[in-house]
């Protein structure tokens, strides 16, 4: 900036002026030259004062943000392993260096290598080698090289096809039906054709036990709605609510039968925008509010296939036992941004979502899930189709909770169940409240079992469990490599493939007074069955912290022959409680535990064990870190549940992977946010 100084008669002199700024935070300026530097966007007054005769003037300066001008990835030198990911993020910069907001898209120069994300910049290892990754918005780019090791450890399997939820672009020539009575819909359900629509009347209720019919002539899916403008309803991808529920149609079932179910061969059927519910006294005791397939079916081409679930609310009622929402017997079925609410019993399991007895692939996404026994269970009984497991489910984005006033109320068991499954997917969900019952409250329970000597095929294999917030359960993870079932016959096979990495389990034992059952987790085996535990287990990089009094330590071993075969326990970071880490029955704690109930491979690296004593640990276990107490860890902030690790914690950068110990927090705060309350 500049400044003419005039005498009486102005004419101009030459005289030193000085400038100053009011807001340096805006705009600083050169007091001797009047350059002026924009520090970020805002006003300011910049003064010109003669200090001789004590003369000022002064101007309004607007400082504007200057465009994108730089786009950084935060991981200077990002690693991964085949079969796992790493979560990237990136910081956009003005012309200033001031951080800005921009819209992020990310990309790889070769998916051969690894693939990315384009929103979340999850990028998966596929094959060893070096990738360039960017990061892009506008023309404005960053890069990065993300260096792919082959896997070490545990491998397990993900999902080999993902079920297609998408939205379907109106059918040509398709017909609109709009029955207003209970006869009139299931007539409509029977006579329509592919791709036609059914339109409900909103704010009516519609009784009786419908059942979706197989058709013929073409693979649109027939869709059934509320009669209700697209502009009022949650978009594709929001959860529906229970406060849209005057704005919908409702279904009920007045009797003992499902209210919504399907023949066997059902196919393409959307059902979207409806109150599903079985509220009525009549219907006490029922056993699937929805039901797909038929769990006596044995052919396993006649299962339903292609049937999805799409923004609905389905719910009992608060006082009433209702055992399930879904019960499902079908091939590919989804369950997307719905509300799952009241399925409960007192005495028995009830589940928002339970099936066996179909292959899958079955796709759980973005739903809020309420059931007594467990939100989802995959298991419980025999499939009777021959050599059925259920296979590629994905489990994403989901809140499974337990309202606390159920205490006492249902019985209550776990979280998330499986009794066999392969190529499990379960990754950013929010897994809250579960407390000792009808079993201890854990949020995973995890087996292969053959529940009543019908199905000794079964197999658990291939889990994958990743980013997600468990809280306020009694417990964390169990694992059962094979269970004698409810009528003690052990299946063929055990568990096998469960990969545990990057999860953040707080304040277990917080939902109930400790009863030592809280506890990080938990490894059995079945005395009277040999070979019974669990083989290839990877537990890596999860966060384990508890503000309760933790009578139950972090890790329990039980059983007569070894609980895990080969053994991948790394980067993770637990508190030990009451009076041990890692005990089994028997043995000692630390070292003596894991020789005595590990066998085969063992890998115990680069653990924060906080609270523990070195003296246990030594042996195959040396390597580990011991910080005295979770202010050591150095957290950046414990009270707000924000366990990202500060610049100054003695475990930064000390993986065996050179990452952070613990979960990737930030990866977890991605990919569970807008999970609660969306």
């Amino acid at each position: 900036m500049s400044a003419t100084p005039k005498d009486a008669s102005g004419n101009i002199v030459s005289v030193a002026v000085t400038w100053t700024s009011s807001n340096t935070a805006v705009a600083t300026i050169d007091p001797t030259t009047g350059n002026l530097t924009g520090v970020s966007a805002g006003t300011t007054t910049i003064t010109a004062t003669i200090a001789a005769i004590s003369l000022t003037s002064s101007v309004t300066a607007t400082i504007t943000p200057s465009p994108l001008a730089t786009i950084t990835i935060n991981q200077s030198s990002p690693a991964v392993q085949t079969g796992r990911s790493v979560g990237l993020t990136a910081t956009a910069r003005d012309a200033l260096n001031n951080v800005v907001s921009a819209t992020i898209r990310w990309s790889t120069a070769n998916p051969a290598v690894a693939t990315i994300d384009s929103v979340t910049g999850v990028a998966v290892g596929v094959a060893p080698g070096t990738v360039t990754i960017t990061a892009r918005s506008g023309v404005v780019t960053g890069t990065v090289i993300l260096s792919v090791s082959a896997a070490t450890g545990v491998v397990a399997e993900l999902p080999r096809v993902f079920v297609n939820s998408a939205v379907p672009a109106a059918a040509a020539g398709a017909r609109t039906i709009f029955p207003t009575t209970s006869v009139q819909l299931q007539a409509a359900i029977d006579t329509s054709k592919p791709g036609d629509v059914i339109r409900l009347t909103s704010g009516a209720t519609y009784t009786g036990n419908f059942i979706l019919k197989r058709k013929t002539g073409g693979t649109e899916p027939i869709i059934i709605r509320s009669d209700v403008p697209d502009g009022v309803m949650p978009v594709e991808g929001s959860r529906m609510k229970p406060t849209f529920a005057p704005l919908l149609a409702k279904l009920s079932s007045a009797n003992g039968q499902s209210t919504l179910a399907t023949d066997n061969r059902t196919n393409n059927w959307r059902v979207m925008f409806l109150e599903i519910t079985a509220a009525t006294p009549a219907a006490t005791g029922l056993n699937a509010i929805v039901r797909v397939g038929v769990a006596t079916n044995t052919f396993a081409d006649s299962v339903p296939n292609n049937v999805i679930f799409d923004r609905v609310y389905v719910h009992g009622r608060s006082d009433l036992p209702l055992q399930r929402c879904f019960l499902l017997s079908s091939g590919a079925t989804a369950i997307v941004d719905s509300y799952l609410d009241d399925c409960h019993v007192l005495g028995g399991d009830a589940q928002g979502i339970v099936g066996w007895n179909g292959p899958g692939p079955w796709k759980f996404v973005n739903n809020f899930i309420a059931g007594s026994g467990m939100g989802i269970m995959i298991g419980g009984a025999d499939p009777v189709i021959p050599n059925n497991t259920p296979s590629d489910i994905e489990i994403r984005g989901n809140h499974l909770f337990k309202p606390t006033a159920w205490r006492g109320l249902w019985s209550v068991k776990n979280v998330l169940e499986l009794k066999m499954g392969r190529r499990v997917l379960i990754e950013g969900n929010v897994l809250e409240n579960s407390w000792p019952d009808a079993q201890t409250g854990f949020a995973f329970n995890f087996k292969t079992a053959n529940e009543t000597g019908g199905s000794p095929w079964v197999i658990t294999a291939d889990v994958t469990v990743r980013y997600n917030l468990i809280k306020n359960t009694a417990g964390g993870v169990t694992l059962l490599g094979t269970s004698q079932g409810s009528g003690g016959f052990p299946a063929d096979s055990t568990m096998r493939r469960v990969l545990i990495y990057d999860n953040v389990f707080q304040d277990i034992g917080v939902v109930t007074p400790p009863v030592g059952a809280d506890r990080f987790l938990q490894t059995f085996s079945t005395a009277s069955v040999p070979n019974s535990g669990a083989v290839d287990i990877g537990i890596d990089h999860n966060t384990f912290i508890s503000t309760s009094l933790m009578t139950g330590g972090a890790w329990a071993v039980d059983g007569s022959v070894p609980a895990i075969t080969n053994l991948f326990f790394t980067n993770n970071i637990l508190l030990r409680g009451g009076t041990y880490l890692i005990k089994g029955s028997g043995s000692a704690e630390g070292l003596g535990t894991v020789t005595t109930w590990m066998s085969g491979t063992i890998s115990f690296q680069k653990n924060a064990l906080i609270g523990a004593s070195p003296a246990a640990y030594g042996g195959i276990l040396t390597g580990q870190l011991f910080p005295a107490d979770i202010p050591t860890v150095a957290f950046t902030d414990v009270a707000a549940k924000n366990y990202t690790l500060t610049a100054g914690s003695p475990l930064k950068n000390a993986g065996t992977d050179g990452r952070d110990l613990g979960a990737d927090i930030a990866t977890v705060n991605l990919k569970t946010a807008g999970v609660v309350n969306p």
